[in-house]
């Protein structure tokens, strides 16, 4: 069966809750679904989806009650018989919560993408009929605070296996744009340059870790708010000679390609992260902070390291042990594609949503969820 679903994303921002919104889209419409996508009328997300053919509803979302855009809602979902809405964001969950008491939306799914601490439970509890968590972790800190277990599935984002093949991207050419030459090791993180990504601990691991080993780059890939202060850290630590900031690329796995080490160090608010699974696909060792689903992806000791949250120490012991053993590099590079392969692609991802998708209608049909529509 095939249903009517309308995305709603209040972020403006360009990342890996924006970009797993696209994707599921992009999947699940070549199995006959129906989608269209509520978003600001300045956001990235706005632009990426129109030149992937997708209808896009543009609407100011200034705070979570805006009756200009729970007007607009409630005809849009109306005159285009919205089955199923997939909100992503507070402001937008709470706008589609209260759009449901003027029409009918037989399924509102939240998808909960961050492990940042709830303040308003009401919006999970009342305002939608199922959520989907990006680890088990996320799943596990909504039950602490009294939403039931049976309302959520952890859903991490999968990554395309095909893009990110290591077998398809030549690895001299990748490190040669670099500027890498035979037997330097390259150490790399990609993100977006906000606080809670850990750059700074990066950057002191960096300079640590030059201090004791010559033929060592590192590099970040990404761009953010914290680009300036990132730059004035590897200025006034005289890192130039070892840290490359590579600013926003499109081509990930082509500098996945090009590294040796992958060194993720966030310190709060991640599911089951989008670069760590898409370096584990691209064969890279990985040290990772044990921090949201992590964990559920690098296996301490089979597809990498963890470490603890801003433990710079760990992160050095981790990238030297690394550097000095290719032989380990490798097999946790082998295990981490096989462990991707199985568990983490977009078709797992999306396969798992039609199935939520699908199994609450039939709940609803059902009556197994409270029904606050009119």
């Amino acid at each position: 069966m095939t249903y009517t679903i309308l995305h709603t994303e209040a972020s403006k921002g360009w990342g890996g809750q924006e970009k797993r919104i696209l994707d599921e889209i992009i999947f699940l419409r070549e199995k006959g679904h129906r989608f269209y996508l509520a978003c600001q009328p300045d956001s990235r997300i706005l632009q990426e989806a129109r030149e992937k053919g997708i209808e896009c509803l543009t609407l100011n979302m200034p705070n979570p009650a805006a009756i200009p855009a729970i007007v607009r809602l409630r005809r849009f979902i109306r005159g285009k018989q919205i089955q199923i809405v997939n909100t992503h964001s507070s402001k937008d969950s709470w706008l589609i919560g209260f759009t449901r008491f003027l029409v009918k939306i037989p399924l509102i799914v939240r998808t909960r993408h961050l492990s940042t601490p709830v303040t308003n439970k009401f919006v999970y509890t009342h305002l939608t009929d199922c959520i989907v968590t990006t680890a088990e972790s996320i799943k596990d800190d909504l039950q602490k605070i009294g939403i039931p277990g049976e309302k959520i599935a952890s859903v991490p984002t999968g990554v395309d296996p095909q893009r990110f093949d290591p077998e398809d991207i030549d690895r001299k050419e990748a490190r040669a744009a670099l500027g890498l030459s035979d037997g330097e090791i390259a150490v790399g993180n990609i993100g977006i340059l906000r606080s809670w990504k850990g750059f700074p601990d990066f950057l002191e691991a960096a300079r640590q870790v030059a201090e004791r080993r010559s033929g060592v780059k590192f590099f970040i890939a990404g761009d953010g708010p914290r680009k300036e202060e990132l730059a004035g850290i590897i200025r006034d630590k005289n890192l130039h000679h070892v840290v490359t900031m590579l600013g926003y690329r499109e081509d990930t796995p082509r500098i996945l390609s090009a590294l040796d080490i992958f060194l993720f160090t966030s310190y709060a608010n991640e599911g089951v992260p989008q670069a760590v699974l898409q370096a584990l696909a691209m064969e890279k060792g990985v040290v990772a902070t044990d921090i949201g689903g992590v964990a559920e992806a690098v296996l301490e000791g089979k597809t990498g390291f963890l470490i603890q949250p801003r433990d710079v120490g760990g992160m050095l012991a981790g990238v030297l042990k690394l550097i000095e053993d290719e032989k380990l590099r490798r097999s946790f590079g082998g295990r981490g594609r096989k462990l991707v392969l199985s568990n983490f692609t977009i078709r797992h991802t999306c396969d798992r949503m039609e199935e939520i998708y699908a199994k609450g209608i039939a709940d609803r049909r059902q009556g197994k969820h409270e029904d606050r529509s009119r």
